[in-house]
């Protein structure tokens, strides 16, 4: 059906033409055709961009899921087994002290290096002509005094600390050129008049009560020089009698030594953070495997509430201070296991031990025997 327009028109004209034969004009034709090339366009760049946009999350959900499975199949690095690891690189690789190992620890302890009150207190009968070792001997100071004042045939002492056996080594050449300077110097009189008021004095400290013994007991130190006054025959064989070696002594190295008497003073709390019940375990088996028959075990072992105070040194310490199930009090059971048989308990602060040493020691210490 024919279209009336809707305004008057030229037969003549273009307009009429096409709006006779339902054409359009070559000017809208053009602006319309451009008008859909332009769509296409935009509709095909916008299908581009949903295309990237899609290939984008993909390329970014395909890696999230890469780090996923990597973060899952990454391999665990390996926990290094710090029995394995030889001295000089368990210290490296440890935090400073994780081992107890302090340097002037005797010091800070009792207030003298060279006049350990524990070493008074046991028999003296127990070192003659023994094989000594000294399990944790820090700077030397009671494996030097054994060797010096007892006739022991022999005695080491082990540290895991190579700085605190440089130390010692160290010790004992100052030990050995001072005991050469006095039998050089000194006249074969016997006691000199300074000896003689020091023992005068020592006499009578012994007859004060026992409170005023702690009270005068840090006027009482000794030095490396003094100690060679007070020895009045050191050991004949000194220095050829003493070694020290570095040495983790519940590592997987192997002991052929065999000893009579062995010392384990303030050792076991540091065996027992670093490597739980397992390192006790190991410390007294292997005691018991290099003790000789009717041989001796001293041992002075921190008590647990001191665990307390270390516990947090290291994340480490802190896992195991949790695990722990083999507590100090119950150590003479485990010994017993091994063939050790506790045999006596020395208690600190008692008139007996305060007579002899001039000053108190702060932990019990036992005596075991091997059987």
């Amino acid at each position: 059906m024919f279209k009336k327009p809707q305004q008057y028109m030229d037969p003549e004209s273009d307009d009429f033409q096409h709006f006779l034969y339902n054409t359009k004009p070559p000017e809208k034709k053009q602006a319309q055709q451009l008008e859909k090339t332009e769509k296409k366009k935009v509709i095909k760049l916008k299908k581009k961009i949903d295309v990237k946009l899609n290939q984008d999350e993909d390329r970014i959900a395909t890696q999230k899921e890469q780090v996923v499975q990597m973060q899952v199949e990454k391999p665990k690095k390996p926990t290094v087994d710090k029995l394995a690891l030889n001295p000089v690189d368990l210290i490296n690789q440890s935090k400073k002290y994780q081992f107890g190992n302090y340097h002037k620890y005797y010091i800070f302890r009792d207030g003298a290096k060279w006049d350990d009150p524990r070493i008074k207190v046991l028999n003296s009968e127990i070192f003659k002509n023994a094989r000594v070792l000294d399990i944790g001997c820090n700077e030397g100071s009671i494996t030097l005094q054994i060797a010096l004042r007892y006739d022991v045939k022999m005695i080491r002492g082990i540290d895991v600390d190579y700085t605190l056996i440089n130390k010692a080594v160290d010790n004992m050449v100052q030990f050995e050129k001072k005991l050469h300077r006095r039998q050089k110097d000194l006249p074969k009189l016997g006691l000199t008049e300074q000896q003689k008021l020091e023992k005068q004095m020592e006499e009578r400290i012994k007859r004060l009560p026992s409170c005023f013994i702690k009270q005068i007991q840090q006027k009482l130190k000794i030095t490396d020089d003094e100690i060679l006054n007070q020895v009045q025959e050191p050991n004949p064989n000194f220095p050829n009698n003493i070694y020290f070696r570095v040495e983790n002594f519940i590592g997987f190295n192997k002991f052929d030594e065999i000893y009579d008497v062995i010392l384990c003073f303030s050792v076991t709390k540091w065996i027992h953070l670093n490597f739980g019940d397992q390192g006790i375990h190991r410390l007294f088996k292997r005691i018991s495997q290099i003790i000789s028959t009717g041989g001796y075990f001293v041992l002075e072992a921190q008590p647990w509430k001191s665990y307390k105070k270390k516990k947090c040194l290291t994340s480490e310490f802190k896992k195991t201070y949790a695990q722990i199930e083999l507590k100090p009090e119950d150590f003479h059971v485990c010994l017993a296991t091994y063939g050790l048989q506790l045999i006596q308990s020395i208690l600190p602060d008692t008139i007996d031990a305060i007579q002899k040493t001039k000053s108190t020691f702060k932990r019990t210490i036992q005596i075991y025997q091997r059987i």
